[in-house]
């Protein structure tokens, strides 16, 4: 009887580690799949503000382009002015 008691044992501890492992790999499972749930929203999160960071970027070049052209608008006769009234050293 001892012996069967001892088999029984080692197959319920068997048996038992058998479960655990199934549950812990569950787990892992159901965490990585989280955590790859997780990591998609922040990609997608990450190519939003990106395409936002493009537009500014784009927004801002356009309105340097016409801050430019509206000073060279404004410049250009005044400097006109100042070239014709005032002497020069050549």
């Amino acid at each position: 009887m001892p012996v069967l008691q001892t088999s029984f044992i080692g197959l319920y501890s068997i048996l038992g580690l058998i479960i655990a492992l199934t549950v812990l790999n569950v787990y892992l499972f159901i965490s990585q799949k989280r955590t790859d749930a997780k990591l998609q929203a922040h990609k997608a999160f990450v190519l939003q503000k990106l395409e936002e960071l493009e537009k500014l970027k784009e927004e801002l070049e356009v309105r340097h382009k016409a801050n430019n052209e509206y000073k060279s608008e404004i410049e250009s006769p005044i400097l006109n002015t100042i070239y014709r009234f005032c002497p020069s050293d050549n």
